[in-house]
């Protein structure tokens, strides 16, 4: 799956040094057929300007600059990538005849030093515990810290110090068509897996089994063909860009990945807090699109308010047609959703909106509730 760019790439550096080796070659040829006939050069030191360029040459030929193979980024990503397996799977006692065969789970996504691994409840299903095996080989069991309902995202904690520490990508980086490499686990023998793709949307609205429709998804076509559950979706220096919570398959032909900046939120939460309820305003909005900036001639990046369910606690305080453009003063856009900005309180916890009221901009104290079953709507659903 990894795309002949990067070999085509390759092949023109090579190609590039390749000429550069003839050049010299006959340079050198040149220089010391004229030091023979003016008798001014000797055959020791001729030889030594001969080794010399050649050897600049193989260097040129075999260390390209800024080399950003797909080779490259998973090597840079290979540390972070854990495997996750059934406790018991390996590390058992006795003869190799007798231990159950290794069985990968899925993959995991290391979140700190201190030991914490986001992955999907998917790949821990209904364990308590699992066991993990870090790119070193080193084996640790893990414990299920938390499940987040909406996303499916699951964070696992070890008592062992991870082998590297993540790269995370900036959000504001992203961009639709930018390359990128969906990393996995071969689930018989634990070697890493991987696929390379394009970004074909962010800000994807898709249902994953919870009550709300999660709505500030990666879309791409990359997916590792094994094992992809759970593992990380990284750019071409490596940086983890997202998690990936449904790899593509023969049903689904795009893999749907959380954000990285929204994983690492809800893993904060998840790890203060522990599993429950997720916090919400206790209203149905939407994400301003271009499209929708346009046919409701709105000017402003933001959430907009639709209605205002009965019982919110921000009823009297917001309005439908309000843009919510920030909590806590981070803002709020396509990228970083409202219900991505959320995702971190919990219910009971007031939060400071800044709102836009038609020509008027005010701040919104508001407090916040457990989320509601009624979905937020969709751009294909407003009035």
């Amino acid at each position: 799956m990894i795309d002949s760019r990067h070999t085509t790439t390759s092949r023109e550096k090579a190609g590039g040094a390749g000429d550069e080796l003839r050049f010299t070659r006959t340079a050198v040829t040149l220089l010391l057929l004229g030091s023979l006939l003016l008798g001014t050069l000797g055959g020791g030191a001729a030889a030594l300007l001969i080794s010399r360029s050649m050897q600049r040459a193989e260097v040129s030929a075999a260390s390209p600059a800024n080399d950003t193979s797909p080779s490259s980024a998973i090597a840079a990503a290979e540390p972070i990538t854990v495997a996750i397996t059934t406790v018991g799977a390996i590390g058992d006692q006795g003869t190799p005849s007798t231990r159950p065969p290794r069985s990968a789970l899925g993959t995991g996504v290391v979140l700190n030093l201190d030991g914490h691994i986001l992955t999907t409840s998917g790949v821990v299903g209904e364990y308590s515990d699992v066991q993990t095996v870090f790119s070193d080989g080193r084996e640790a069991r893990a414990t299920v810290v938390g499940r987040d309902e909406e996303t499916g995202l699951a964070v696992l904690k070890v008592n062992n110090t991870a082998p590297g520490e993540p790269a995370f990508a900036a959000p504001a980086k992203l961009e639709v068509g930018e390359r990128v490499i969906a990393l996995g686990t071969s689930p018989t023998n634990l070697s890493r897996t991987a696929g390379d793709g394009t970004i074909s949307a962010l800000g994807f609205e898709a249902e994953l089994g919870g009550r709300q429709k999660v709505d500030n998804l990666i879309q791409t076509d990359a997916s590792a063909p094994q094992g992809g559950a759970g593992g990380p979706l990284v750019n071409e220096a490596g940086e983890v860009i997202g998690i990936t919570l449904r790899p593509a398959d023969a049903e689904n032909r795009w893999s749907l990945v959380l954000p990285a900046n929204t994983a690492r939120a809800i893993a904060g939460k998840l790890i203060k807090n522990g599993n429950g309820p997720r916090a919400s305003l206790a209203i149905s909005h939407v994400m301003i699109t271009p499209q929708i900036a346009r046919v409701r001639k709105i000017n402003q990046q933001g959430a907009l308010v639709l209605t205002v369910l009965k019982g919110s606690p921000v009823a009297g305080k917001l309005k439908p047609g309000d843009v919510i453009t920030s909590v806590n003063g981070k803002v709020v856009n396509e990228e970083q959703t409202l219900q991505a900005r959320l995702a971190t309180f919990r219910p009971g916890q007031r939060v400071k909106l800044r709102v836009v009221r038609g020509d008027l901009e005010v701040n919104v104290l508001a407090l916040l509730t457990r989320e509601q079953t009624a979905p937020a709507l969709t751009p294909t659903a407003l009035p």
